[in-house]
C-alpha cells in the first residue's frame, strides 16, 4: 500500500511539473514575442534612419535568442546583401539550415543566394535532400532546384523535380507549365 501511494504521489508530482514546464515555456515564448516585435519595430525606426549597422547587430542579437525565426534570418541576409557583405549572408543562410534541418525550407534562402550567384552545381546539395518534405517545402525551393539542373543541361533531373514540384503543389501553374516545357525539351 506504501509503494502505491508513493508511486501515486510520485506521479502527481511528475504532472504537476510537466504543467509547470509547459506554462513555464508558454510565458517563456510570450516573453520572446513581444520581445521580437519590440525589436522589429525599432528596427523600422533605425531603418528610415540609415543606422544600417545597428540593425544588423540587433538582428544577429535577435537569431541568437530565436535561431528558429526564419523572417529575422532573411532580413538580416538581405540586409548584408544590400550592404555588400556576401560572406556574411552566405554564413548566416548556412547557419540557419543548419540550426534548422527539420524545417522544410531552411534551405530556400541559401539556395535562393547559390541561384543568384549561378552557382547552380551547389544548390542541388541543399535542396534534394528535402525534397523528403513534399508539400510541406515552399514552392520556391522547388523552381530553385528544377532551374538550377535546366541550367546545367540535366533535363531529366529537372523533370523529376518539376513532376515532384507539380505533385506538391498542384494549384501552381508556373510549375505545371515547367514540367511541359521540360517534357518538350526532352522530346515527349
Amino acid at each position: 500500500m506504501k509503494f502505491v501511494l508513493t508511486s501515486v504521489f510520485a506521479l502527481g508530482l511528475g504532472l504537476a511539473s510537466a504543467q509547470a514546464t509547459s506554462e513555464r515555456d508558454a510565458q517563456v515564448a510570450q516573453v520572446i514575442q513581444a520581445a521580437t516585435s519590440r525589436q522589429e519595430a525599432q528596427n523600422d525606426v533605425w531603418f528610415r534612419g540609415g543606422d544600417f549597422p545597428r540593425i544588423k547587430q540587433n538582428l544577429r542579437l535577435m537569431l541568437e535568442v530565436d535561431p528558429t525565426n526564419y523572417e529575422t534570418a532573411s532580413s538580416l541576409g538581405w540586409m548584408l546583401k544590400s550592404t555588400e557583405q556576401p560572406g556574411e549572408e552566405w554564413s548566416v543562410y548556412v547557419r540557419y539550415l543548419n540550426d534548422n534541418p527539420e524545417y522544410p525550407d531552411a534551405a530556400m534562402m541559401l539556395s535562393q543566394y547559390l541561384f543568384d550567384k549561378k552557382q547552380y552545381a551547389s544548390i542541388p546539395l541543399y535542396i534534394e535532400p528535402r525534397l523528403k518534405f513534399g508539400a510541406r517545402m515552399h514552392a520556391n525551393c522547388y523552381r530553385n532546384l528544377g532551374h538550377s539542373y535546366v541550367r546545367m543541361g540535366m533535363w531529366r533531373d529537372a523533370l523529376r523535380v518539376w513532376e515532384a514540384a507539380v505533385a506538391a503543389h498542384p494549384e501552381d501553374a508556373a510549375l505545371k507549365l515547367q514540367r511541359d516545357r521540360t517534357k518538350e525539351r526532352l522530346g515527349g
